[in-house]
C-alpha cells in the first residue's frame, strides 16, 4: 500500500507541475509502474510479496529522482528558451495554440511505391530465411525454433548480412512513416493513408517474425505519443481530446492486453498458464524479482560485467580488441512456490547491479535529462510541411521510457549502435520525403497534368 500511495503522490505532483501538457517524461515514467503495482495486489499470497524497505526505497526514490530531475531540467530549458525569444510549448510558457499554416507533408507516390517494394522484398526474404533455418512446416514452429535457438542455446544465430541491414531499415522506418500518417490525420489531408498503414504493418511484421512482441508494443506506444504531440501542437494543450479518440485508445489498449497471449501462441510461445497468470508475469513479476535481487544484497559490478551500458561496453570490447569485456545479460529466471516469474526485474535492476544505490540515482538522473531535452525539442515549432525528426526521436525515447517497468529498455535501446542506424535511416528518409518530388513527364495533353 505504501508503494501504491507513494507512486500516486508522485504522479499527482507530475500532473500538477505539467499543467497543460500531461504526457511529460516524468509522468510517463511514473505511470508505467502503476499497473504492475496494482496487479501485484492479486498475487500477494501466491508470490509471498512483502517488499523489503530497501526495495521500496529504490522504487520510490528512483522514480522521485527521475521526476525531480526531469522537472528541473524542464524549468532550466524553459528559462533558456524564454531568454532567447524562441517559442516553445512547455510548462511555464504560454501554451495557446499557434496559428499554424496548413502545410502538408506530401511524399512522392513514386517514392512510397519504391519504399513499399523494399518492404515487401524484405519481409518475404525474412520469411524464407526463418523457414529455411528451422525446416519446419508451420511459421509459428519456425519462429519458436529461431527464438529458442537464439535465446536458450549457445548457437550464435542471427540474421545474415544485407538481410539484417534491411530488417533494421524496415522496422526503424515504421517510426517515421507513422509520423506522416499521424500528421495527415490530425491536419486532415490526403496522403496515401492506406499505403502508409500497409507499410507500418509490414514494419511491425519484420519484428514479429522473430518471435518478439516488445518491439511492436513499443512502436504502438511511440505512435500514441506522436499523436499526442502533433494533436497538442495544432489544437493547443488546453483542448481536451475528443471522447471518441479516448474511447478508441482504451479499446485498443484492452484489445492488446486480451490478445497478448494469443499473439504469443501464434509466435510459437504457447503456454498452459491461464491468461491472468500469464499477464501477471509480464506486468507485475518484475517487482517481485527485483525484491529477490535486493534481498540477496550483491550490488556493484565491474566494467566487464555491467548491465546498464552493456552494449556500449561490448561494442568497445569488439572495436578495441578486448574480448574479455564482451559479456551477456545476467538475468536469471526466478520462481516462487512453483510459479514462474520470468527473468525481468524493472530498469532499476541494472542500475543496482552496476552501482548500487548511487547507480540508481545517477542513471535515473541521466535518463531524465536526456528524455526531457528530447521532449523539449519535440515541442518546438518548425516547418509544418516537413517531417519533424525530433517528434520521432522523442517517441522512440518515450516508448523506451514507458517500458522501464519491464527491464532496462531505455539504455539498451538508446545506448546501442542500433540507435545510430535508426537515426541514419530516419535522416535519409526525412531528406527523401521532404525534398524528392518526382513528376511524370509532360505529355502535352491539353488541360491534363500527371503528377506523382
Amino acid at each position: 500500500m505504501i508503494l501504491l500511495v507513494s507512486f500516486l503522490v508522485i504522479l499527482a505532483v507530475c500532473y500538477h507541475v505539467s499543467k497543460t501538457i500531461v504526457l511529460t517524461p516524468q509522468f510517463c515514467f511514473t505511470l508505467c509502474f502503476l499497473p504492475g503495482i496494482i496487479y501485484a495486489f492479486f498475487y500477494i499470497d501466491t508470490w509471498n510479496i512483502n517488499f523489503s524497505p530497501l526495495t521500496l526505497f529504490i522504487l520510490i526514490g528512483g522514480t522521485a529522482v527521475f521526476s525531480v530531475v526531469s522537472i528541473t531540467t524542464s524549468y532550466i530549458l524553459s528559462r533558456c528558451s524564454t531568454k532567447r525569444g524562441s517559442i516553445i510549448l512547455i510548462p511555464g510558457i504560454d501554451t495557446t495554440p499557434i496559428n499554424h499554416k496548413q502545410y502538408k507533408i506530401k511524399p512522392s507516390l513514386l517514392l512510397l511505391i519504391c519504399y513499399t517494394i523494399v518492404q515487401l522484398f524484405t519481409i518475404y526474404m525474412l520469411y524464407r530465411y526463418i523457414m529455411s533455418l528451422s525446416g519446419r512446416g508451420s511459421i509459428s514452429d519456425a519462429i519458436y525454433y529461431f527464438r529458442h535457438e537464439r535465446v536458450f542455446s549457445n548457437r550464435d544465430i542471427d540474421v545474415p548480412g544485407y538481410l539484417g541491414f534491411l530488417k533494421y531499415f524496415c522496422y526503424s522506418s515504421g517510426y517515421l512513416i507513422s509520423y506522416i500518417l499521424i500528421h495527415s490525420l490530425v491536419y486532415r489531408y490526403k496522403c496515401w493513408q492506406p499505403l502508409l498503414i500497409f507499410n507500418i504493418a509490414i514494419s511491425l511484421g519484420t519484428d514479429l517474425l522473430f518471435g518478439a512482441r516488445t518491439g511492436s508494443m513499443q512502436m504502438l506506444v511511440a505512435i500514441a505519443l506522436q499523436f499526442y504531440i502533433v494533436f497538442g501542437k495544432k489544437y493547443g494543450w488546453k483542448i481536451k481530446l475528443d471522447r471518441r479518440i479516448v474511447l478508441v485508445a482504451l479499446i485498443a489498449v484492452v484489445a492488446l492486453v486480451i490478445s497478448f497471449k494469443s499473439v504469443g501462441n501464434l509466435l510459437g510461445r504457447g503456454t498452459e498458464r491461464e491468461t491472468d497468470e500469464y499477464l501477471s508475469v509480464y506486468i507485475s513479476a518484475e517487482l517481485k524479482n527485483l525484491d529477490i535481487f535486493v534481498r540477496n544484497g550483491k550490488f556493484g559490478a565491474g566494467f566487464s560485467e555491467c548491465q546498464t551500458m552493456i552494449y556500449v561496453v561490448n561494442y568497445m570490447g569488439a572495436k578495441l580488441g578486448h574480448p574479455e569485456w564482451i559479456h551477456g545479460l545476467d538475468l536469471p529466471f526466478r520462481s516462487v512456490n512453483g510459479h514462474t516469474l520470468g527473468n525481468v526485474y524493472t530498469i532499476f535492476y541494472a542500475f543496482l547491479y552496476d552501482g548500487g544505490i548511487l547507480g540508481v540515482l545517477f542513471y535515473s538522473a541521466l535518463m531524465a535529462v536526456l528524455c526531457q531535452i528530447a521532449f523539449h525539442l519535440s515541442l518546438k515549432e518548425r516547418d509544418n510541411s516537413k517531417v519533424d525528426i525530433w517528434v520521432v526521436i522523442y517517441s522512440y525515447f518515450g516508448c523506451a521510457l514507458v517500458f522501464s517497468f519491464f527491464s532496462n529498455t531505455f539504455y539498451e535501446l538508446v545506448f546501442n549502435n542500433g540507435f545510430i542506424k535508426f537515426l541514419t535511416f530516419w535522416m535519409i528518409l526525412k531528406l527523401a520525403i521532404d525534398h524528392l518530388h518526382f513528376r511524370a513527364p509532360d505529355l502535352h495533353i491539353p488541360k491534363i497534368k500527371i503528377s506523382l
